[in-house]
């Protein structure tokens, strides 16, 4: 496994969400579409993984039980969190930039993060209101954490 440089890891990750993702269908059956939910993330995890040993899946927070970010570039001190399904995107996003806030109040500081990259369909993203902008500011301005949204269905 070669070593790559954080825009090269960068590029590898959006690169299998993107493979990952095109699992997606809509449906209504709830159950079916979690399972595909997982289905996908466990993907992406996998084929981003392979790419460098600098990227870690499935981080904890630590001491706080069964609470996990998707992948870290532990080189890069970026996180990178998938919301798979459109639907309730803003609520995955919050969640998110505040878990990674704990996390980085939790951790050594070596270890934090300064770099959230939330994916999401786009019309979960377009979806989210005003109150997006908002919550990177707040992130940015308390927690010296950058947010970026990215859409995954392009």
């Amino acid at each position: 496994m070669a070593r790559l440089n954080a825009t090269e890891r960068h590029k590898s990750i959006l690169s299998a969400v993107s493979a990952a993702h095109r699992k997606w269908r809509k449906g209504v059956d709830v159950s079916r579409q979690t399972r595909l939910s997982v289905e996908i993330n466990n993907d992406w995890q996998a084929r981003a993984l392979s790419v460098d040993k600098a990227i870690r899946a499935e981080v904890e927070l630590p001491g706080v039980h069964k609470q996990r970010i998707d992948l870290v570039d532990i080189a890069a001190h970026s996180a990178y969190e998938l919301k798979v399904s459109p639907n309730n995107v803003h609520m995955e996003f919050y969640r998110d930039i505040f878990k990674v806030l704990i996390f980085n109040q939790l951790s050594d500081p070596k270890q934090r993060v300064n770099k959230l990259y939330f994916l999401a369909p786009r019309a979960g993203l377009q979806g989210m209101g005003p109150m997006k902008d908002q919550a990177i500011a707040i992130a940015k301005q308390f927690g010296k954490l950058r947010v970026e949204c990215i859409a995954v269905d392009d």
